[in-house]
């Protein structure tokens, strides 16, 4: 669950196929652009790429598998940032400012 200002979200979407599907399967992929909380394996993205691939054409195949790509950055962006933070607030802003600059000069 996400929270946000005391309301919780899940962090879960869920479609319903229907004939009319095809029709917005780009906005569906779309929606995949979204922040994921969760990262599939290598073997369930393999799994879902491969079961993607027997229903959609190459496109959305190639752009399924960026969308996991891109979600890997984010995934590690938000661990990044969230260690900075944490930096920050153990040993200080103006301290982190500090080393920062003392590190770049080595």
């Amino acid at each position: 669950m996400n929270s946000m200002e005391g309301t919780n979200f899940p962090n879960i979407a869920g479609i319903k196929i229907n004939k009319l599907t095809k029709e917005n399967v780009f906005e569906i992929f779309n929606l995949l652009m979204l922040k994921w909380s969760y990262m599939p394996t290598e073997h369930q993205e393999k799994e879902i790429v491969s079961h993607v691939a027997k229903h959609y054409d190459e496109y959305y195949v190639k752009y399924l598998k960026d969308i996991f790509e891109y979600q890997k950055k984010v995934m590690v962006y938000g661990k990044t940032h969230k260690l900075k933070e944490m930096i920050k607030k153990i040993i200080g802003v103006n301290n982190f400012a500090k080393i920062k600059n003392i590190i770049r000069k080595i």
